[in-house]
This record gives C-alpha cells, structure tokens and sequence, in this order.
C-alpha cells in the first residue's frame, strides 16, 4: 500500500469516526443544543475527509478540482461550528457578535467555493502521486481564518479549565492533562 492509498485510508477512517461519533451524539440527545452544535461540527469534519478522497483520488484533474471545490464548503464551517461549540459549552457571554461575523463568513465562502476560481482556481498533481486542488486568492484569507479562530476556541478551553474546580473539569480531560503537567 502506498502514500496515495494509506491518506485515502485515513481519510476514510476518520470521516467514517466522525460521523458515528456526530451520530451517536445527535440521537444521544436532540434537544440538547451543544449535542446538536457538536454533531454538526462532526459533521462537517466528515464532509471534509470523505469529499477529500474525491480530490486526491479523481480520476481526471477536472474531477479533482469539483471535488477540491466542494471539499471547502464542509471545511470553512469546521472553525465555526468549533466556535459555536465552545462559546454554548462553556456558555461563554458577548459572543455573539464574534458568531455572528464567523457564520457569515463561512457562509460566504461556501457559497463562493464551488463556483468560482476564488478558493480553489484548478488542480494538479503533487509528489507525482496524489490530485489536489491548488489555493486560490480566498484561501490564505480561509486559512487565517480557520487558524486564528480554532486557537481562540482552543485558548477559551484552556482559560476555562484552569479556573475551573467543577463538573466541566472532569468533562474536559484531555486539557485537565496538559494543565496537570504545564503546572
């Protein structure tokens, strides 16, 4: 098995995880407004894995660049949908304005990303084994976005657990961990 095949592998790994995981959350409970944020969040990750092997995998360039573009509509939610989950989780105030602009956003640029050369202008082969989209001029600006905001997201979860004594402490255990040991 090759790179090519071990990335679709992975990529099917965890879009297939993802979505079980968005599943059992959503039917877990649907009223619950963070279970449904989270679930949507899992879902979009899964629309970014499976859609991916539809750009690496295509059978023509032309093929690859269709998926490459529809591969960013699922992905520009991902950071969104993060932020959504974390600012209900921890029931961050004053963030809505911060929701509102980040939603707007994604929504542009899902909108934008199948259609125009903006996101993703053609595709190409790479290491001479794998199809992928090339970066359009709105990429870097995605890109920044996805970033910054995935390590705002992170930085609340952070704050949160080192000030926290409480039940969300034990619901956060990965950062309970790294807090332990950062000291």
């Amino acid at each position: 098995m090759g790179y090519r095949e071990h990335f679709i592998l992975s990529l099917t790994i965890t879009g297939i995880a993802t979505l079980f995981l968005g599943l059992f959350v959503f039917f877990k409970s649907r009223t619950n407004r963070t279970n449904l944020i989270f679930s949507f969040y899992s879902f979009s990750i899964t629309w970014w894995s499976l859609t991916q092997i539809g750009n690496i995998y295509g059978p023509s360039l032309r093929a690859s660049l269709f998926w490459a573009r529809i591969e960013q509509v699922g992905v520009v939610f991902i950071p969104t949908l993060f932020l959504h989950f974390v600012v209900n989780f921890l029931n961050l105030k004053n963030k809505k304005p911060l929701l509102i602009f980040s939603y707007i956003f994604s929504f542009t640029m899902a909108v934008l990303s199948p259609f125009t050369d903006l996101i993703s202008p053609n595709a190409e082969i790479k290491f001479g084994l794998i199809n992928f989209g090339n970066p359009g001029i709105l990429y870097h600006p995605l890109f920044v976005f996805f970033v910054i905001l995935t390590m705002y997201c992170l930085y609340e979860l952070f704050i949160e657990l080192k000030k926290s004594h409480d039940i969300k402490k034990k619901q956060i255990p990965q950062f309970n961990k790294e807090v332990q040991r950062l000291g």
